[in-house]
């Protein structure tokens, strides 16, 4: 059954004209009837309204639906999430080789601890990347996925956490190595090593996911 034949159906079934839907939902009535007709598909607020006007559930609206379940995808933060980390890693790991060859240069001052809060901040914004891409990946499996094989096949964000933390011990005790080569004071080193142990987290993380969808 088509997505626009199940909004009819399931209009007809709950008694409702479509005006009475759109002021619900507060489009137009052309509106919904282009949803019906399948001559444009709405968007994750409107389905969700829908879905508590009609009494139906969103498995019985999305399943099956690809188009659609594209239009979420693109219409959401997953795909928006996933770019801004990769942005943030590339910019991150500029940032920190660039502190690390220039305070290992300087003697403790103003600039030197000027420099070290931008590298913590940078820190701090990773993790929340990291709980961003978790959360979408999330939501990502639950619209994607088949509810017969969404056990089988789903994204186990368990595996995405070990990864991100196996791939921050990692990176963490190479930007420690690194921050020894160029003779870089400890209370530098520590934090630029973990801004890098949590870049390596996400790029592994970001792959594992592309890969695993």
């Amino acid at each position: 059954m088509e997505f626009g034949t199940k909004l009819k159906d399931s209009r007809i079934k709950a008694n409702l004209t479509q005006e009475e839907v759109a002021e619900h939902i507060q489009v137009s009535r052309q509106t919904i009837s282009n949803w019906e007709n399948n001559r444009s598909l709405p968007d994750l607020r409107s389905i969700v309204l829908i879905s508590s006007l009609y009494h139906v559930s969103l498995d019985y609206l999305l399943i099956g639906e690809e188009k659609v379940m594209n239009k979420l995808y693109n219409d959401t933060d997953v795909k928006k999430a996933t770019d801004r980390v990769l942005v943030v890693t590339i910019l991150s790991l500029i940032s920190s080789i660039g502190y690390m060859i220039f305070l290992s240069d300087k003697d403790f001052g103003i600039v030197s601890i000027i420099s070290l809060t931008i590298v913590v901040l940078i820190s701090i914004l990773l993790i929340v990347c990291i709980y961003n891409m978790v959360r979408v990946n999330r939501f990502h499996n639950k619209v994607m996925e088949d509810k017969k094989n969404q056990q089988q096949n789903s994204f186990d964000n368990n595996k995405l956490a070990l990864f991100i933390s196996f791939g921050t011990m990692i990176g963490t005790a190479l930007g420690l190595l690194v921050g020894l080569f160029f003779k870089f004071e400890i209370l530098y080193a520590i934090p630029v090593g973990s801004s890098i142990g949590l870049l390596f987290g996400v790029v592994i993380g970001t792959i594992v996911s592309e890969i695993k969808e």
